[in-house]
């Protein structure tokens, strides 16, 4: 068995997450509804047990160092092509699930993404150790 995963910056990812909910108001979901009605906030949604720890929960504590590819999404191009040479594929990188609104061009604020962050412990460890894992298998591999 050869494991493989991508992971993005737990910040981001709940801020997506949020977003996509926000989208979707009357989503046949209760967190969605509570979304919309405007009764939780990104850092309220952040805190939910659904939200917390999902990297660990994914991975199932399986060390990083046993998966034969980690992904990075802010490097997906360089990730893509790190999984075609790990796995000798051919797969084309791909723009899908991405969200409809108009980008400002601005990042996400600082201090936003870093209370995120704290709310996200767990996720932020494993992520920091994706991002070092992605990086070793780089130089091994391209």
């Amino acid at each position: 068995v050869r494991f493989a995963t991508f992971f993005r910056d737990p910040a981001t990812r709940v801020l997506s997450h949020f977003g996509q909910w926000q989208r979707l108001p009357h989503a046949p979901n209760p967190i969605a509804a509570r979304i919309g009605a405007g009764e939780l906030d990104v850092f309220g949604f952040a805190t939910l047990p659904e939200m917390r720890d999902l990297y660990r929960t994914f991975t199932s504590d399986i060390d990083l160092e046993r998966f034969a590819f980690v992904g990075i999404t802010e490097e997906y191009d360089r990730s893509i092509e790190l999984f075609n040479a790990i796995f000798g594929t051919g797969i084309a990188t791909r723009e899908s699930n991405i969200s409809p609104e108009p980008s400002s061009g601005e990042e996400p604020d600082a201090d936003v993404l870093r209370r995120l962050r704290e709310l996200q412990p767990v996720d932020a460890k494993l992520y920091d150790l994706a991002l070092k894992r992605f990086d070793r298998l780089c130089e091994q591999f391209l």
